[in-house]
Parts: C-alpha cells; sequence; structure tokens
C-alpha cells in the first residue's frame, strides 16, 4: 500500500543555532528531493519554539556559591553537560544574564519519590522555603 500523503512531526532540540540552521537545511533538502525522485512533491514547515538557553558563567557561580552556604556543597549539585530540556526562561536570557538551575522537588519516601514527569509526581512543598531563601539571596548579593 502506498500512501497518497505522508505527514511526519517531530522536534528538533540542538544544542547551538548554527548547528540548528544546517539541520533544518538539510531537511529541506530531503523534504523535498526524495518525494520528488518517486513522483511526488513534499513540503517542510519548521514553527519556531523555545531558543536556546545560555547560561552565563559569572552568574552560574553566584547561584552556586549561594546555594552552598545555603545548603551546604555537598547539596548542590552542578551538572557540566547541557541538557536537551526546553525552558521559557531562554528567553530572559537572550536580554540580561543570568542561570537557570534546578530545584530538589521530589520527596524521599517510596510514595513521593517520583519524576517530576509522571503521573505519580507530588511536589514536596517543604522544597519552597527553600527555593525562595535561595532566590533572595541571589537577589541581595547580586
Amino acid at each position: 500500500i502506498i500512501a497518497n500523503e505522508v505527514l511526519i512531526e517531530g522536534t528538533l532540540r540542538t544544542l547551538s543555532e548554527t548547528v540548528r540552521d544546517t539541520i533544518i537545511q538539510r531537511l529541506e533538502t530531503l523534504v523535498k528531493d526524495l518525494p520528488r525522485s518517486f513522483g511526488g512533491t513534499g513540503e517542510l514547515s519548521v514553527r519556531p519554539g523555545a531558543c536556546l538557553l545560555n547560561n552565563d558563567a559569572a552568574m552560574i557561580d553566584h547561584v552556586r556559591r549561594n546555594g552552598e552556604q545555603l545548603l551546604g556543597a555537598d547539596n548542590v549539585i552542578y551538572e557540566k553537560n547541557p541538557s536537551m530540556g526546553v525552558e521559557d526562561f531562554a528567553f530572559y536570557l537572550k536580554e540580561v544574564p543570568g542561570a537557570i538551575y534546578s530545584l530538589g522537588t521530589r520527596g524521599d519516601t517510596e510514595d513521593t519519590a517520583h519524576p517530576v514527569h509522571s503521573s505519580l509526581f507530588d511536589v514536596d512543598e517543604t522544597c519552597m522555603v527553600t527555593g525562595v531563601a535561595l532566590q533572595v539571596m541571589n537577589v541581595l548579593r547580586f
């Protein structure tokens, strides 16, 4: 069976604008040339999403120092590897230097220790005190 029409959808996430642009150019070529080789046509539609999130190195250090003072160095984890997650906060960081961080929000019991993207996730609201304290430190010590 040969379909009259095919729709393929997906999400494109990259760690640089250059790589993103290159992939889009290659997809445009594939979508145009591959169907043509079988007597068909193809069209690529790219809808812009969130922009790349680039943390400012000085702001990373600022948040880390405050976190270590508030929670102790053993309780602050610096993740050097980039994440492929998407975050609207990236739009702010295009305008001003900043850094995003994650606050531990899940409990330690078997009933509460579920991943964030799970139907069983239940935020441990006691983390909010820590989150507010860290935000206040970040502002007052800036």
